[in-house]
């Protein structure tokens, strides 16, 4: 993994930590290529699942891809670098033992868990599952059943939770003396509740450490979703308390154009995040000196550093480092159902909340999981 004291070390010449950045990826990369090679198997080949063929291609001995879409034959033949990679319409026509491959499942959110079942009837075993997990609570607590009884192993597809930042944030505050973190807001415009969300809900347990209590929201159902118009695309607010006074608030509004802004606020200062940028502040030595009671407030306004939160310019992101966890068969990787499971039923409580006009605690009582067992969502 890359050397995160190194990148935080001050000192050190940012030429430096680029070129150690790049040379630490191109040999992990090289030594995936030649030791560590996988057999993937993609189910649902749209915007995501081109994003997870175009990961996977360079470092895998076999890729397949399902689609029912038969154009995507035709896009992968106009594609040299997918020049090697097998299409099939449906699993029908897939006669194969898939207990080497890793099944993406990377179609519709309402199909994951058919899709899951029928990659089992083939003998597949391991699966990197998109966001949401699914779409219904009975299907999430029968995935949930087959985690357990160790018949699947499941990864959810949140790389934010699994990136570098959450290491680095926690070092930053380390570093700076800014405290625990308190609270983390973030708001935009287009930007669905579900669909973007869920990363949101994803860091935030891992950056307090805890599971939610409890959520409340008011929200709203545009149809205005650019996948399919009959998936849901949801604005409002959300709100979900952790313990220990902690909070997590997610505001979109369907009809703004503005981008996500992530503001994370510690004791003593804020974390503000616009794309790959981050902002750090605090408050002065000056102001902390002057805080006699909890109720005393001061701005953070002394700017402490910036820096980006991954090394684009290396063609690296949070999914990259999912992958070459995969590669690299980090075991505590194929562990963490958990955490899938949590975000997606941190999720589905968020719609029961508007559904029930009231705050929904967590885990889901029994008898909401009995009334909206059943119920889809149309979440994707």
């Amino acid at each position: 993994m890359i050397d995160l004291e190194f990148i935080l070390n001050p000192t050190v010449d940012r030429l430096s930590i680029a070129i150690q950045t790049k040379i630490t990826l191109w040999v992990r990369m090289l030594l995936v290529s030649e030791q560590k090679k996988r057999h993937f198997l993609i189910c649902g080949l749209g915007s995501i699942g081109k994003r997870h063929l175009e990961k996977v291609v360079s470092s895998a001995n076999n890729v397949i891809v399902i689609d029912p879409d038969v154009g995507i034959k035709t896009y992968l033949a106009s594609n040299p670098q997918y020049a090697e990679v097998q299409y099939f319409e449906s699993f029908t026509s897939l006669k194969l033992n898939l207990s080497d491959y890793i099944c993406v499942v990377s179609n519709w959110g309402p199909d994951h868990f058919a899709t899951v079942n029928e990659a089992r009837n083939l003998n597949c075993v391991r699966f990197l599952i998109e966001k949401p997990l699914v779409s219904r609570i009975d299907t999430l607590f029968d995935l949930k059943d087959l985690a357990e009884m160790n018949r699947i192993e499941v990864i959810s597809s949140l790389p934010w939770s699994y990136s570098t930042l959450v290491q680095r944030i926690s070092e930053l505050s380390f570093k700076h003396n800014l405290g625990a973190i308190t609270s983390i807001v973030v708001d935009g415009g287009a930007k669905c509740l579900v669909t973007n969300g869920i990363h949101y809900v994803g860091l935030a347990m891992k950056l307090f450490k805890f599971v939610p209590l409890s959520v409340i929201s008011s929200l709203h159902n545009s149809f205005v979703n650019p996948r399919q118009s009959h998936f849901q695309f949801i604005e409002g607010t959300s709100a979900w308390t952790f313990p220990e006074n902690r909070f997590l608030t997610i505001n979109f509004v369907n009809s703004s154009h503005l981008q996500i802004s992530i503001k994370i606020v510690f004791a003593f200062g804020k974390l503000l995040i616009e794309g790959n940028e981050a902002t750090l502040f605090a408050i002065s030595d000056e102001d902390k000196a002057l805080i006699d009671k909890p109720s005393r407030t001061y701005h953070a306004r002394k700017l402490i550093e910036k820096f980006e939160l991954f090394d684009l310019d290396s063609r690296v992101d949070p999914l990259d480092l999912i992958y070459q966890n995969i590669c690299d068969n980090d075991s505590s990787l194929w562990l963490d159902f958990r955490h899938g499971f949590d975000t997606t039923e941190a999720i589905l409580a968020m719609l029961i909340s508007q559904e029930e006009k009231a705050r929904i605690d967590l885990p889901l009582a029994l008898n909401l999981v009995e009334k909206y067992k059943t119920h889809e969502w149309h979440i994707s």
